[in-house]
């Protein structure tokens, strides 16, 4: 029985049966008392990342796994049994296409794809890469590691073009930015979060404002900076959607 006297089991089907007939209600109800609660829903969890450390970390690799799986079981594992469509590298240049095949065996006699960036065979390409990658020691690929780490340490704006660039891409979304226009960007904003208007000077996140998963468009009109709170909290949440949850909006 409930307080008022009322059966615990017909109030918990009639309380399943209104949430499946009013989800928006119940998505605008659980955002308000998230927001009323922030403190203790971030310390829950906290206590479930830390309690269930071991278990991410297995799901991460496993999923990681079978994303290379997937992408090394779409590759072609021997070129030569490639039967693709002879094009030139002029015609692969004009459909944008990064690779072609010509249908003539290189020097090597590699009847491979060739890379339209510079028309080299892809097989003679792979197999130089491998003997490079053998022949330096574990001493200078730390040295290249470094030193790449210090470009994107040094260069934090190209580093986030290009992040967003391959999301872009990924979701054929239209559209592109630059760094300068992201500096650009943040001078407009004058360094503040767009949304609670806090200092993001230290870091700050690029936010596509309707969301790359909503159809939005990579150029630097629907790009917004936010802080890392403010950015996380809004994910692919509709721009307007997000407003009303932080007040700005009835």
């Amino acid at each position: 029985m409930t307080s008022n006297g009322g059966c615990a089991a017909c109030l918990l089907i009639y309380s399943g049966e209104w949430q499946k007939a009013n989800p928006e209600k119940m998505k605008v109800a659980i955002a308000a008392w998230n927001d009323a609660n922030r403190e203790y829903v971030l310390a829950k969890g906290r206590e479930r990342s830390k309690a269930n450390l071991t278990r991410t970390a297995a799901a991460k690799r496993a999923r990681n796994a079978k994303r290379l799986a997937a992408k090394l079981a779409a590759r072609i594992e021997d070129p030569s049994d490639y039967t693709g469509p002879p094009i030139t590298r002029a015609e692969a240049r004009a459909t944008g296409l990064l690779r072609f095949f010509t249908g003539k065996p290189c020097v090597k006699g590699h009847l491979s794809q060739r890379t339209t960036a510079n028309g080299g065979c892809l097989r003679c390409n792979t197999d130089l890469a491998k003997q490079l990658y053998h022949k330096h020691n574990a001493e200078q690929r730390s040295a290249w590691r470094a030193g790449s780490a210090a470009w994107k340490k040094a260069n934090p704006e190209k580093v986030k073009v290009d992040i967003h660039r391959r999301r872009a891409r990924e979701r054929a979304a239209e559209g592109s930015h630059t760094a300068g226009e992201l500096k650009a960007l943040f001078q407009r904003q004058r360094g503040c979060c767009a949304y609670c208007s806090k200092s993001i000077h230290k870091s700050y996140h690029v936010d596509h404002v309707i969301p790359l998963a909503r159809g939005g468009s990579n150029w630097i009109t629907n790009i917004s900076l936010a802080c890392a709170k403010c950015n996380t909290a809004k994910g692919a949440t509709d721009p307007l959607e997000f407003a009303r949850r932080l007040g700005r909006l009835i």
